[in-house]
């Protein structure tokens, strides 16, 4: 049986999953393809309705439904326990009429940084959509002691509140807290790691680089790590600006989270084969 997979979003032009999972659909010798999927937020529930009848196994979810994909999930599904944390979803799964979620966004950053990017102390995330949430949980499960969610407006803080009391709820305590650019001084100065999670390098170069400028960034520690989760362009305005901090690259959450998602479709683990296939496109 073919497997039919895609990954939705919009805009998906750029997407780089589908070379990724058709690479390694090939080293592991299924028959199937993985496709882009254009899909706008008003027609969202109804594409996910309509996947199962034209023979799809599975979707990837990015910008900006990953909220939405939670909803319906939580409305009409179900969700795995990492969705629940993050109240965000980027993998489906159909199966005899129903759509499962999950979230792979937290097991694609915990993979991406290195071992010793957290040691109980500072992480700044920049954004409140679905990667910000996932970057927030795999903070809270890396054992980060104090989370900063930094947003040009008050979402930051909204998105705190509500975080801190699900990981609460969870015991998973760290002290998560929120506000603007303005107000992410301080936090900037302390922290160990720099998140960036909003789609802002995505946009044309003049407001890619204001976004940038409104930013406190000459307040980070040269020690500090950046973790740009925007993978295209692969040099963002944010990573130009700080040429002497590590940084950690989007492909690479983009891979893991890939990776873990084509296994929860097929069922079992991918060898290391098909994993360094789906890495080979992404080079």
């Amino acid at each position: 049986m073919s497997l039919l997979l895609g990954v939705m979003g919009d805009p998906i032009a750029h997407s780089r999953s589908p070379e990724m999972h058709r690479a390694a659909l090939r080293v592991l010798g299924l028959e199937g393809d993985y496709v882009k999927l254009h899909v706008r937020s008003e027609s969202f529930s109804r594409a996910v309705t309509g996947l199962p009848a034209l023979g799809f196994r599975g979707a990837n979810v990015t910008l900006p439904h990953k909220r939405t994909a939670f909803e319906h999930c939580e409305r009409y599904g179900s969700i795995d326990k990492t969705a629940a944390l993050t109240g965000a979803v980027n993998t489906l799964s159909f199966s005899n009429g129903h759509v499962a979620g999950s979230n792979t966004d937290v097991f694609g950053v915990l993979n991406a940084l290195p071992s010793e990017w957290m040691h109980g102390g500072e992480v700044v995330i920049l954004g409140a959509g679905g990667a910000a949430r996932a970057a927030v949980v795999a903070a809270a499960l890396g054992g980060a002691r104090r989370i900063f969610i930094a947003t040009r407006d008050d979402k930051g803080a909204k998105l705190a509140k509500a975080m801190g009391t699900t990981l609460r709820a969870e015991s998973i305590s760290p002290e998560v807290l929120g506000g603007s650019f303005l107000h992410a001084r301080e936090s900037f100065a302390r922290a160990e790691t720099l998140i960036q999670a909003t789609s802002a390098p995505m946009s044309e170069e003049s407001i890619a680089t204001a976004f940038v400028r409104s930013l406190p960034t000459d307040a980070l520690r040269d020690d500090a790590i950046v973790f740009e989760m925007v993978y295209k362009p692969a040099r963002t305005a944010l990573l130009r600006t700080l040429p002497r901090n590590r940084h950690v690259l989007g492909v690479e959450m983009l891979l893991h989270q890939g990776a873990k998602a084509l296994s929860q479709w097929i069922d079992r683990p991918l060898p290391e084969a098909a994993i360094n296939a789906m890495r080979e496109t992404l080079r």
